[in-house]
């Protein structure tokens, strides 16, 4: 048996505790990395492009004669003047009415524009930012804490509050509900070629389909968006993919692609859609509800192009 000096053996023991040390910093590292806190929000994919979907909603409150007189500005011929009813109180379509002054609805397709007006939906593009916005301030409504506590959880009303960012890729499908699912039975109607489609839906849930095209120009992109009704129970099918099948449930959809816009701009643009005053079509069943204590609620989307990668972060 080979004998250990006393030298040998402490350069031994040395040995052994400088490789238990080093072995217990590694682990001390590994289990600090390890250690933060998951609720750190991840950093934004600047390659993806970045969708901000705003719904604000609509009041019509009490004006004076003064303050009526007063909204008629005139370094612009284009912009309105808003009119009383007898009672001193605006009408739902001078509400509005009055927002449409500082958009361009020109964007959209005339053809298209008309099939839209006919089913009752408007849209078009922003052209100032900051006072369309601040016109559309001034009809939020002013909620008591019942009302704000309900919106928070999405009880205070049909239609969706509050802004969604969605990252998007290119050529895929997002879907967006425009309200909460309507319980039972609804009749959807669509005025299509002069002729009124309808069909009776159960519990249906009115969305935009949305996808994003590569626009013609650097820095441009092309947003679609799709009226769609889900409805109906869930049914179950079989999808193939990569050579395995798996089992997918939907419900029912009718996809209006007779009124499916594009929405083209670069980063910062604005595009607003709302329903008509009418009070009819589909756009007054997307945009369109009632609050809890029984008053009607008037919902506008914004659709912003929040994030345009450059030509050197590509899309994904």
């Amino acid at each position: 048996m080979r004998r250990i000096d006393g030298h040998s053996s402490m350069g031994l023991v040395m040995l052994v505790a400088g490789v238990i040390a080093g072995g217990c910093a590694s682990w001390s590292d590994r289990g600090t990395a390890a250690s933060k806190s998951p609720l750190i929000p991840l950093t934004q994919d600047k390659t993806a492009a970045a969708v901000e979907f705003t719904f604000v909603p609509v009041t019509l409150p009490r004006i004076t004669e003064s303050e009526s007189e007063s909204v008629t500005e005139s370094n612009s011929a284009n912009e309105l003047s808003l009119r009383e009813s007898s009672n001193g109180e605006q009408t739902l379509a001078q509400r509005l009415q009055s927002m449409w002054q500082w958009v361009d609805e020109t964007c959209i397709d005339p053809g298209l524009r008309s099939r839209l007006a006919e089913n009752g939906l408007r849209i078009g593009r922003v052209t100032d930012q900051q006072r369309f916005e601040s016109r559309l301030a001034e009809m939020k409504p002013i909620q008591d804490q019942v009302g704000t506590f309900l919106a928070k959880t999405s009880v205070a009303t049909e239609t969706k509050q509050g802004t969604e960012s969605i990252q998007m890729q290119l050529g895929r499908r997002y879907e967006l509900p425009v309200r909460q699912q309507t319980k039972g039975n609804d009749v959807a109607m669509v005025r299509l070629g002069g002729e009124i489609r309808g069909e009776t839906v159960l519990d249906p849930q009115y969305l935009m389909a949305v996808s994003l095209v590569q626009g013609r120009a650097s820095g441009e992109l092309r947003l679609r968006m799709r009226p769609e009704i889900q409805h109906g129970a869930l049914k179950q099918t079989w999808v193939g993919q990569n050579t395995a099948l798996r089992i997918d449930s939907k419900r029912s959809v009718w996809s209006l692609e007779e009124l499916e816009v594009d929405l083209v701009g670069g980063e910062g643009d604005m595009f607003v859609i709302s329903a008509l005053e009418s009070n009819a079509g589909i756009g007054s069943q997307m945009f369109m509800g009632s609050l809890y204590d029984g008053k009607n609620q008037h919902t506008v989307l914004l659709v912003k192009l929040a994030h345009v990668p450059t030509s050197i972060d590509p899309l994904k």
